[in-house]
């Protein structure tokens, strides 16, 4: 009897996985369509944030940072 179907999304389309688990490649941003990847999920474990970027050469990171941590994860809730 199966307890859980683990469900993934990553930024890379080559990550690998067990056949077992369902994988959405998906860029995060605060339009991101969660729709498919969201099908039939009881809860949601959010790891996904713009963090420890070395030489980052966005021309305003904090604004990057806020839109990914902030916006992202809001459009995801």
């Amino acid at each position: 009897e199966r307890i859980c179907e683990l469900v993934v999304t990553t930024r890379s389309a080559t990550a690998s996985f067990p056949t077992s688990v369902r994988h959405f490649p998906i860029a995060i941003t605060s339009e991101t369509d969660w729709t498919a990847a969201l099908e039939g999920i009881d809860v949601i474990i959010h790891l996904a944030a713009r963090v420890h970027i070395m030489n980052d050469r966005a021309a305003d990171p904090l604004a990057e940072f806020r839109q990914i941590n902030t916006a992202a994860t809001l459009n995801l809730a």
